[in-house]
């Protein structure tokens, strides 16, 4: 299960922990994006799935492999103060 953490309560963005290895950007947005709009590249028109900045995978450095880490940035702050506690302990791809 993913475990969540705002960084403050004015910020847009919350850290997760615990995802799956083989998450990817569009899951995350989907299920993620319920709560609000996650930030978009708006320099690119239209904006396209690869066009978010608002979502960040970590990697392993040494194999480039996805630690099960990710940042979510929200357009609006309220959302992400709103997100751990609305996300946690929901089902997220079956788990």
């Amino acid at each position: 299960m993913a475990s969540f953490e705002n960084f403050d309560d004015d910020r847009d963005q919350i850290y997760i922990s615990g995802l799956p290895r083989d998450v990817t950007e569009d899951q995350l947005a989907s299920h993620f994006g319920q709560i609000g709009t996650i930030k978009l590249d708006k320099k690119k028109r239209p904006p396209t799935p690869k066009a978010r900045i608002g979502i960040w995978l970590y990697r392993d450095k040494a194999t480039g492999q996805l630690k099960g880490d990710a940042t979510i940035t929200y357009e609006d702050p309220f959302a992400a103060s709103q997100a751990p506690s609305w996300f946690d302990g929901k089902e997220f791809l079956g788990k």
